[in-house]
């Protein structure tokens, strides 16, 4: 199991160091074209052009910044 609040505060902190840095790209991915979420590191992050939010991989699933799974 894995605590939702963290995930949605790792995806936070992600946000606000990208809007305070030189850091503008992230790697960008469809629903379609996204690897799966278990093939990469949990706290894996990218761009989902289909729902134009940052994806994070809890190991299992693809979460938005609500944590809802995408």
């Amino acid at each position: 199991m894995f605590d939702i609040s963290a995930v949605i505060s790792a995806l936070n902190r992600i946000r606000d160091a990208v809007a305070a840095s030189d850091i503008k790209h992230f790697n960008v991915y469809t629903d379609a074209t996204r690897p799966g979420a278990g093939t990469v590191s949990a706290g894996y992050v990218f761009f989902n052009s289909s729902d134009n939010f940052l994806n994070v991989s809890d190991g299992a699933n693809w979460r938005d910044p609500t944590g809802a799974v995408t």
